[in-house]
């Protein structure tokens, strides 16, 4: 492992919208970065927005002087590259979810947990400031107790591609859930301060996937010539916490309504509404070239906050939170950056957090399937192995 000063080389496995996504905020940090995709154009991608060294073996990656690796792979590939690097001592930034498969997922920690390095998990919506302000004021104790949390992400018209990895259940473990709902998973979870949960509820469809005459304005990945839609483009859920807390969770690829993504947070005190639709909208399933400026996301991240009061008279205050935009890509990245080589976990998103993320995902799919609630101490019977 190289130097972790200011200066480091930095690996990035999977050029992919996604990948290239993080490639066009390199440039705002001073380091080295070398890509590595199977794809030519993909690394001719790369070379020509980053302007760096490519690779087309992923692994071979591990070859340079590492100090960090993102992992931008289709899921069903992230267990052998980051299990080989954190072997290595080189933390790694895994790009939601852990892996395809709880089993998966475990094995990536257990390798963290046996390394020096650190592992951290793209969850990017808690870099949102509002999303951060927001969490803050549930920790100070503001809502008082936060009793229920409704959230919802729908798309109007975003199916990947069919016929891509997104569609297969084999390489992406799922669906829309595992996809797009794991980001709202992950903030009401990190809402609940990752508590023990009671039981799960879920349900998932297929209604759009397997249209022919499926109409949409663009999509987040290019059609393939088969019908391989293995996988669901919609989920409901309810989760319930072991200190009685409550979850309604919304989840969708396509629907016939308004693109949303929101959070309504329920509390004994006071309440609040997350609305980061416009923010989402702007950046989801695009490749970045025109980066979102800083500006710009300021009037698209809402966060009002709810309260009753009894001066002068009984009336109600509805607050809206004022703060300068971010672009939580880049904050993500930064926070990767600077806990390089510190030997300590990450604050957010620590692999941890992201396995505990995909124990819930496993349990609504095992509760879609069954037809009925699951209990999480169930979570203690799947093996670890």
């Amino acid at each position: 492992m190289s130097n972790t000063g200011d200066d480091l080389t930095i690996g990035l496995a999977g050029l992919g919208a996604q990948g290239i996504a993080y490639a066009h905020r390199f440039g705002r940090f001073d380091h080295t970065y070398i890509g590595a995709d199977f794809d030519s154009s993909a690394r001719a991608k790369f070379e020509n927005v980053v302007g760096g060294a490519v690779t087309e073996n992923p692994k071979d990656l591990l070859e340079y002087d590492l100090d960090g690796l993102i992992i931008a792979l289709p899921p069903k590939f992230h267990e052998p590259i980051a299990t080989a690097a954190l072997e290595s001592g080189v933390d790694v930034l895994i790009e939601k979810p852990v892996a395809h498969t709880l089993h998966s997922a475990r094995r990536i920690e257990n390798a963290a947990d046996e390394s020096d390095a650190n592992a951290m998990v793209g969850f990017y919506t808690k870099f949102y400031k509002s999303s951060s302000i927001l969490l803050g004021y549930v920790a100070d104790g503001y809502f008082g107790d936060v009793t229920h949390v409704d959230a919802v992400i729908e798309r109007r018209r975003g199916l990947p591609g069919r016929g891509t990895w997104f569609t297969s259940q084999d390489i992406a473990g799922g669906g829309a859930l595992i996809d797009i709902g794991i980001h709202a998973l992950d903030l009401v979870m990190a809402i609940y301060d990752y508590s023990p949960i009671e039981w799960t509820w879920g349900q998932t469809t297929t209604q759009f996937g397997n249209k022919d005459d499926y109409l949409y304005l663009e999509t987040t990945s290019e059609h393939k010539d088969t019908d391989l839609f293995d996988v669901e483009d919609a989920a409901s859920v309810v989760i319930e916490f072991a200190n009685g807390g409550t979850v309604n969770l919304r989840v969708a690829w396509a629907t016939n309504n308004r693109e949303r993504h929101e959070y309504r947070i329920h509390g004994t005190d006071r309440g609040a509404r997350l609305d980061l639709t416009q923010v989402y909208t702007a950046t989801v399933g695009r490749e970045e070239t025109d980066i979102v400026q800083e500006d710009d996301i300021t009037d698209r991240e809402i966060l009002e906050l709810y309260d009753v009061r009894s001066i002068g008279e009984n009336h109600f205050v509805d607050s809206r939170v004022v703060a300068k935009g971010v672009d939580a890509y880049e904050r993500q990245l930064s926070a990767f950056f600077d806990g390089i080589g510190s030997r300590t976990p990450y604050e957010k998103n620590s692999i941890r957090h992201g396995v505990k993320v995909q124990e819930v995902v496993d349990s609504i799919y095992r509760s879609a399937s069954k037809g009925e609630p699951v209990p999480t101490d169930s979570f203690d019977d799947i093996d670890r192995r």
